[in-house]
Protein backbone atom coordinates (compact mmCIF):
# COMPACT_ATOMS: atom_id res chain seq x y z
CA UNK A 1 0.00 0.00 0.00
CA UNK A 2 2.84 2.21 1.11
CA UNK A 3 4.12 1.75 -2.84
CA UNK A 4 1.37 2.95 -4.32
CA UNK A 5 0.52 5.71 -2.24
CA UNK A 6 3.82 6.87 -3.39
CA UNK A 7 3.03 6.09 -6.92
CA UNK A 8 -0.05 8.51 -6.74
CA UNK A 9 2.22 11.32 -4.26
CA UNK A 10 2.97 13.93 -7.93
CA UNK A 11 -0.52 13.85 -8.86
CA UNK A 12 -1.94 14.81 -5.09
CA UNK A 13 0.80 17.35 -5.16
CA UNK A 14 -1.28 20.46 -5.96
CA UNK A 15 -3.97 19.19 -3.59
CA UNK A 16 -2.13 19.26 -0.71
CA UNK A 17 -2.13 22.98 1.53
CA UNK A 18 -0.65 23.78 4.65
CA UNK A 19 -4.12 22.88 6.58
CA UNK A 20 -5.40 19.70 4.49
CA UNK A 21 -2.40 17.28 3.75
CA UNK A 22 -3.03 14.41 1.45
CA UNK A 23 -2.87 11.15 2.92
CA UNK A 24 0.03 10.28 0.99
CA UNK A 25 2.06 13.33 2.67
CA UNK A 26 1.23 11.97 5.83
CA UNK A 27 2.33 8.50 5.48
CA UNK A 28 5.56 10.13 4.04
CA UNK A 29 5.83 12.18 6.42
CA UNK A 30 4.86 9.71 9.30
CA UNK A 31 7.76 7.46 7.58
CA UNK A 32 10.73 9.99 7.23
CA UNK A 33 9.93 10.40 11.27
CA UNK A 34 9.83 6.63 11.89
CA UNK A 35 6.44 6.74 13.69
CA UNK A 36 5.99 3.44 11.60
CA UNK A 37 3.02 2.18 13.78
CA UNK A 38 1.20 4.99 12.79
CA UNK A 39 2.01 4.38 9.39
CA UNK A 40 0.98 0.90 9.63
CA UNK A 41 -2.38 1.98 11.41
CA UNK A 42 -3.58 4.51 8.68
CA UNK A 43 -2.44 1.86 5.69
CA UNK A 44 -4.68 -0.51 7.51
CA UNK A 45 -7.39 1.64 7.82
CA UNK A 46 -6.73 3.04 3.88
CA UNK A 47 -7.04 -0.72 2.60
CA UNK A 48 -10.37 -1.35 5.36
CA UNK A 49 -12.08 1.42 3.38
CA UNK A 50 -11.14 0.97 -0.06
CA UNK A 51 -10.72 -2.73 -0.38
CA UNK A 52 -14.44 -3.21 0.23
CA UNK A 53 -15.20 -0.78 -2.26
CA UNK A 54 -12.91 -2.68 -4.63
CA UNK A 55 -14.59 -5.93 -4.37
CA UNK A 56 -18.00 -4.22 -5.12
CA UNK A 57 -16.57 -2.42 -8.25
CA UNK A 58 -15.64 -5.44 -9.33
CA UNK A 59 -18.71 -7.76 -8.42
CA UNK A 60 -20.77 -5.08 -10.45
CA UNK A 61 -18.10 -5.74 -13.47
CA UNK A 62 -18.67 -9.53 -13.66
CA UNK A 63 -21.96 -9.44 -15.67
CA UNK A 64 -20.71 -7.19 -18.13
CA UNK A 65 -17.11 -9.26 -18.48
CA UNK A 66 -19.46 -12.50 -19.12
CA UNK A 67 -21.29 -10.81 -21.71
CA UNK A 68 -18.16 -9.61 -23.54
CA UNK A 69 -16.81 -12.41 -23.55
CA UNK A 70 -20.24 -14.44 -24.48
CA UNK A 71 -20.25 -12.13 -27.73
CA UNK A 72 -16.92 -13.20 -28.69
CA UNK A 73 -17.35 -16.67 -28.67
CA UNK A 74 -18.25 -18.45 -31.44
CA UNK A 75 -21.59 -19.69 -32.21
CA UNK A 76 -21.64 -23.51 -31.92
CA UNK A 77 -23.82 -25.69 -34.53
CA UNK A 78 -26.17 -27.74 -33.48
CA UNK A 79 -25.60 -31.42 -34.74
CA UNK A 80 -25.09 -32.38 -38.13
Amino acid sequence: MFVRVLGDLPVAVPLATGRTPVIGFVLLDGWDQGIFNRVAALALVMTAITAPIVMIMVWLGKPRLRRANAARRPARRSGA
